[in-house]
């Protein structure tokens, strides 16, 4: 799966913004209750968290670590793929940016 293409065929690292998943978590992992509809995200948490991604995915310390209040990007499985949270350090918020 490669990136999103603009109208002239030229690869573009971020895509039109669509359906917003706001999630609450903390210490214990969340999981998306909805499978994602694109095949990229746009993550952005207002704390450090981990992230895990798949069809029933349940966030550890030793995922994938996000940094708080920066965005992030990565592929999912469209109709598949559902992402999962743990918040490092407090509770916090994870919205989940669909692309298109």
């Amino acid at each position: 799966m490669g990136l999103p293409r603009d109208g002239t065929g030229v690869s573009v690292q971020v895509g039109l913004w669509s359906t917003v998943h706001i999630v609450d978590v903390g210490a214990t992992a969340t999981e998306t209750s909805l499978s994602m509809q694109s095949n990229w995200v746009r993550l952005w948490a207002d704390v450090d968290a981990f992230i895990l991604r798949g069809p029933g995915p349940t966030a550890a310390t030793t995922d994938t670590p996000i940094t708080a209040k920066t965005a992030e990007y990565m592929s999912v499985a469209k109709s598949v793929d559902k992402i999962s949270a743990l918040m490092a350090t407090a509770t916090g918020t994870l919205w989940i940016t669909e692309q298109q």
